[in-house]
């Protein structure tokens, strides 16, 4: 995403430098401080989340409305890139916005509208370890790297669905020395 959006590119490689430094280590205090940058990863997960479906069995009958009952024991299939990318829930919902996640944003969503980790009881154990990583990974790639894409947009990547979520075509990146 930030190879398509360099303006956007610009700003989390600014926010790390005031965070951490041109070549400081980045310290456990300082991932608190990447606020851009969370929000950046959270809203390409939006976009592109690994799993574009997860699987929940119904511990209860649950009424959805027009006499429609799922009936407990079963197990439903829960469309993420749909909800992720559903007009309903966020406005202009390809457009690659990474202030979706500032806080009143997320506010004025719906409950269990952003599966970025899943959730309940079942989300991903790893899911602050792994938020941790890509921060660490990303503070220390842009320090010294620009990036750059063939895409324009998200409407331009098509996607391939398997049990990963896949660009049909690959990422089409590149990078410079900084």
């Amino acid at each position: 995403m930030l190879g398509i959006y360099r303006d956007v590119q610009e700003e989390v490689y600014k926010e790390i430098i005031d965070v951490v430094g041109v070549e400081g280590e980045v310290m456990p205090q300082d991932l608190i401080r990447m606020e851009l940058t969370e929000r950046v990863i959270k809203e390409t997960l939006r976009l592109f989340p690994a799993g574009p479906v997860m699987s929940r069995y119904v511990s209860g009958d649950i009424d959805i409305g027009d006499n429609i009952i799922i009936p407990e024991g079963v197990s439903v299939a829960v469309p993420l890139l749909y909800i992720h990318r559903n007009g309903e829930i966020y406005e202009d919902p390809l457009k690659f916005d990474p202030d979706r996640f500032l806080p009143e944003n997320v506010a004025k969503r719906p409950p269990s509208t952003y599966f970025g980790f899943s959730q309940g009881p079942r989300s991903c154990i790893g899911s602050k370890y792994a938020m941790m990583n890509m921060k660490v990974i990303l503070a220390h790639a842009i320090r010294r790297l620009k990036f750059f894409s063939e895409y324009k947009s998200v409407a331009d990547i098509e996607l391939k669905m398997t049990m990963l979520l896949r660009m049909k075509h690959g990422p089409k990146v590149w990078v410079e020395k900084r």
